[in-house]
């Protein structure tokens, strides 16, 4: 039996895979506002292709959706306990000078184009119901491709203290 055997995944198409984003949305979704992006040209580690895959990921309660779904609106810095800040902190953590690739992860246009490779991380997160703390995975990012190469992350995505998992 070879090693390889042994190896484990998340079960998820996205995980590993790289993607290029077709476009993004900002809308109002069930824990509040949210970021719909769209994945076109989606490989997966092992060469499988796949179909376009919609991944949401939350805002946070310091901003709104504008009503075309284009931009969001709101103050203060995005929050980094937020699928959408933790998403974020990892194209940070890749892209040193992401104002250059990504003028801002506000405005949906700018996102449009970019293409990724895509992983999980688990973070702790609290249920601010039941205040029960338990593990889960957050979709991130591992390395950005420009013109068929990728640029890996220089640092690993901090995984922070637990965060209230509907924000």
């Amino acid at each position: 039996m070879a090693q390889e055997d042994w190896d484990t995944g998340s079960g998820l198409n996205l995980d590993g895979a790289t993607a290029t984003v077709a476009a993004v949305e900002f809308n109002q979704g069930l824990y509040g506002p949210e970021a719909k992006f769209t994945l076109t040209d989606v490989t997966g580690p092992d060469g499988d292709v796949f179909d376009d895959i919609e991944q949401n990921f939350t805002v946070g309660k310091n901003y709104e959706p504008n009503r075309e779904g284009t931009e969001l609106i709101g103050k203060g810095k995005i929050n980094s306990n937020t699928n959408f800040g933790i998403f974020v902190d990892s194209v940070k953590a890749i892209v040193p000078d992401i104002a250059s690739v990504i003028e801002t992860p506000k405005r949906s246009d700018c996102w449009v184009g970019t293409t990724w490779t895509f992983g999980t991380v688990e973070r702790e997160v609290k249920n601010p119901t039941t205040q029960v703390v338990s593990m889960k995975n957050k979709w991130v990012v591992t390395a950005h491709v420009v013109g068929g190469g990728a640029t890996p992350a220089a640092t690993s995505v901090k995984a922070a203290a637990p965060v209230a998992e509907t924000s």
